[in-house]
């Protein structure tokens, strides 16, 4: 029973459109409920209680996860006195950049770890360099840039819509548009695929690739104004001395005069360029108060950067998000590890014995370890090796016992992988042993927030908002759409003239639109925990909806087709299975009553400090 939930929460994601590989392995018995009580001011929102709600049907015209309502991908300057700092380099906070540079705003983007295009980088966070699915959502949100973003993305992955489980000797196709020109009429039906399909695969490719990407396009755009320890003469940083006559204070940190006076307080002047991409620059410290972050470069630098916008995209380990906690009483939050562990291998060659254009999910021959490959670009491959880990799991331990005549660990680990996986044969089995040694298992966490702001000053995106583990496949994606959604909100509520009060309206429509988003992907990835009678139909429900995928007019797509090939809102989603979870989801105006009183809550607190 074990291994069987290790293999379905595998097949999920896989199914969904081969998508990350953040996934840990066994999907979580996760409450949806807080950690934390609702503040006294506030009463508790409805979703996190289990008394119903009527819920509303969304139009047609807002079920998009893409807001119909600004599509436009013209540059204009409408964000030009907006200096926005930007903690964390993955694909949402590189996203961001370019939307918000793309309406005028200054940006700077502080990166902890080193810049992955310098090799030494590249070996330093090989143990880390999984691969992901970018779905349509993904694909949606990066073409808001422009088409041009989308092929330079493009053109580091590989589209693939091909499943196949291999279980013993029998390889089966679950997933496969060739079969569409194949006699089997009756296997075409079986899978989906017909003529009239018109669903682009999902890309896959590595995350270091979509960031380096995006981060190419932005030098290339905007002018190169980076750093790092390994590239300091990139780069001349323009800073000026910030001059103090009493101590100043930085999110905890005291700085006495002397201190002030010899700290870094990097400006954006107008001879500045719009644009600075910092590695090795991590935030040690918010000062949500005074606008300012505290920033640790090389050398032991400490600098002081103010801001008008601080958006910690800085993943589920998040420094914004653990300061907007610490600054307000009234924002909860929740992050909790989820059982099992992984590692991952880069493979040059698709092992011979495996299918080179098709995702793979591989059950063991023995053990509870189970490989999920996925093809990227150039006939290379990625393995994830995922289960419960522990010392019952030497594929996943730390540490290999030599056996039998075999004198060292690498080649004992080759010869675990041969017995366990014998699909792998053909492959270098000691490459992928010596890159698994070297590596510490990982975990996945699971992250929940129920406003995705503070005051009018701090946002948080992706990982740091809201994160599934990998269970839903949709964590790069879900991350993408939140970028779009921060610079269509700027677009749409921020007036220079009146900058205080139109980023507090901006960042409340900001959290009012995606929190939603957020919770019913959690939901959805976590699934219903339906009993008696509603579990029977519930299971029924899948597998009439497997069959016919909503042909006939009988059922509809699997849910993970739902989620990988349309753009139709989580929330939405979510609705339309309120009969299986214990609590129906609420509409969109309960979320913003709910909302609208934390966000008043935590103005009042900060008024109060005051």
């Amino acid at each position: 029973m074990r291994n069987l939930r290790i293999y379905l929460s595998l097949l999920v994601a896989s199914l969904i459109g081969c998508s990350a590989f953040q996934l840990a392995g066994p999907k979580a018995s996760t409450s949806t409920s807080m950690v934390q009580s609702a503040p006294p001011r506030v009463a508790a929102p409805l979703y996190l209680s289990t008394t119903t709600t009527t819920t509303t049907t969304t139009s047609s015209n807002n079920n998009s996860s893409i807001s119909s309502a600004s599509k436009s991908n013209t540059s204009n300057n409408k964000l030009h006195d907006l200096n926005v700092i930007i903690a964390g380099a993955g694909p949402s906070g590189l996203l961001l950049a370019h939307l918000l540079l793309q309406r005028g705003a200054k940006v700077t983007i502080n990166e902890s770890r080193p810049d992955p295009r310098v090799s030494t980088a590249k070996a330093a966070l090989a143990g880390f360099a999984y691969a992901l699915g970018v779905g349509v959502r993904g694909r949606t949100a990066i073409q808001r840039v422009d088409s041009e973003l989308w092929q330079t993305v493009k053109s580091k992955g590989n589209e693939c819509d091909r499943f196949r489980l291999y279980v013993g000797p029998f390889s089966i196709k679950l997933r496969d548009s060739s079969v569409k020109s194949k006699g089997n009429i009756i296997l075409r039906w079986l899978t989906g695929r017909r003529n009239t399909d018109n669903v682009e695969p999902s890309l896959l490719l590595y995350q270091a690739d979509l960031c380096i990407s995006l981060m190419n396009e932005l030098e290339r755009r905007y002018g190169s104004s980076s750093s790092s320890s390994s590239n300091n003469n990139r780069v001349k940083e323009n800073t000026e001395m910030e001059a103090g006559n009493g101590s100043g204070r930085a999110g905890g940190v005291e700085l006495n005069p002397e201190e002030a006076r010899n700290t870094a307080n990097q400006t954006l002047s107008e001879d500045e360029p719009r644009f600075s991409l910092n590695f090795q620059s991590r935030v040690v410290e918010c000062d949500l108060e005074r606008k300012r972050v505290v920033l640790e470069r090389t050398r032991n630098e400490t600098v002081l950067a103010p801001y008008d916008l601080l958006v910690g995209c800085d993943g589920v380990n998040s420094i914004v998000r653990n300061a907007i906690k610490t600054a307000s009483v009234n924002f909860t939050a929740e992050k909790q590890t989820l059982p099992g562990e992984f590692k991952v291998a880069r493979l040059n060659h698709t092992p011979p014995k495996l299918d080179p254009n098709s995702v793979a999910l591989i059950i063991p021959k023995s053990g509870s370890c189970t490989a999920f490959m996925e093809p990227t670009v150039n006939g290379s491959a990625c393995i994830l090796f995922a289960g419960r880990g522990g010392p019952d799991s030497p594929i996943l331990s730390s540490y290999v016992k030599p056996r039998g005549k075999q004198d060292n660990k690498t080649a004992a680990l080759a010869e675990i992988l041969l017995e366990c996986f014998p699909l792998l044969e053909g492959a270098d089995l000691e490459e992928i042993a010596e890159q698994l040694i070297a590596q510490k298992p990982g975990s996945a966490s699971s992250v929940v927030c129920d406003v995705y702001h503070y005051n009018s000053s701090v946002a948080i995106a992706g990982d740091a908002a809201h994160a599934t583990g990998g269970v839903s496949g949709q964590g790069v994606n879900s991350a993408l759409l939140d970028s779009v959604a921060l610079s269509d909100c700027l677009e749409k509520y921020f007036d220079p003239t009146t900058k205080e009060s139109s980023l507090e309206a901006t960042l409340l429509a900001y959290s009012q639109r995606q929190v939603p988003e957020g919770k019913a992907l959690y939901d959805l990835s976590f699934g219903p925990k339906p009993r008696g009678l509603k579990k029977v139909l519930y299971s029924l429900r899948a597998v009439r909806d497997t069959l016919f995928q909503g042909r006939f007019g009988i059922g509809r797509p699997p849910l993970q087709t739902l989620l990988t090939t349309s753009v139709e809102r989580f929330s939405s989603i979510r609705r339309k299975m309120n009969f299986y979870y214990d609590s129906p989801f609420p509409d969109s105006a309960t979320f913003d009553d709910w909302i609208t009183n934390v966000h008043a809550a935590m103005k009042n607190t900060t008024e109060e400090k005051l």
